[in-house]
Parts: structure tokens; sequence; C-alpha cells
């Protein structure tokens, strides 16, 4: 079973539990799929890393307790590019995909791309 954790980003706690549960259901359509956490920062800029819920999140994936990530997209992470690298980085060196929430579809993230690409894909 792959370890899954959902991460949610967003300006408030309507939006915010809305999208936990889509993305939720969304992991819970995927056989071979355990979710393992979820973390949400709400009223958090985009800007900024230092957020409660993804400094958790952080920690699980270097303790190995998460294999793959759920986002909304990319950016719910991080919309500064030194920081999505650094999380780029960190994810690589931990062997963690991101998928991002396309509408009814998990896709993973192609990290391998430059950083601008990875926010138009």
């Amino acid at each position: 079973m792959k370890k899954v954790a959902i991460y949610v980003r967003c300006a408030n706690e309507a939006l915010c539990l809305d999208l936990q549960a889509r993305l939720q259901n969304a992991v819970a359509g995927q056989t071979d799929w355990k979710l393992v956490g979820c973390y949400v920062d709400t009223g958090y800029n985009g800007l900024n890393i230092d957020r409660p819920a993804l400094h958790d999140l952080l920690s699980a994936c270097a303790a190995g307790a998460v294999e793959a990530i759920v986002v909304k997209e990319f950016a719910s992470l991080s919309r500064n590019a030194e920081n999505t690298q650094s999380l780029v980085k960190l994810f690589q060196k931990n062997g963690i995909t991101i998928y991002q929430y396309l509408g009814e579809s998990l896709e993973p993230a192609h990290l391998d791309y430059p950083i601008e690409m990875i926010y138009r894909r």
C-alpha cells in the first residue's frame, strides 16, 4: 500500500473543508493507496513556506511516513520559486511523488521539469 498524504492550503475554512473532502474521495478511489494524513493550512500565503501543517507534512516525509502527496495543484505547496526548488529537492531525495487533482483525476506532477514549467502543467 502506498502511504499517501493530502496537503491543502486555501483562504478560508469552508473552502478548505470542501477541497479536503474532494481530495479524500480521490485518494479513496485509488487501489493500493492508504491515506496516512491530511495536512491543512487555512489562511496562509503561498509565498511563505512557514506554515504549521506544511512543516508537519515535511516532518512526516523526512521520517518515511509518506510516499506520495496529493494537492489541488503544485502551487498549493509554494508560489515562490526558491521555496519550490527546495521542496522539489526534498521530495526527490525522499522518493516522494506529488499528485495534482485535476477535476476528476489525479496526475503526477513532473518534478524533473524546470520550476517555471511545473506551474504550467
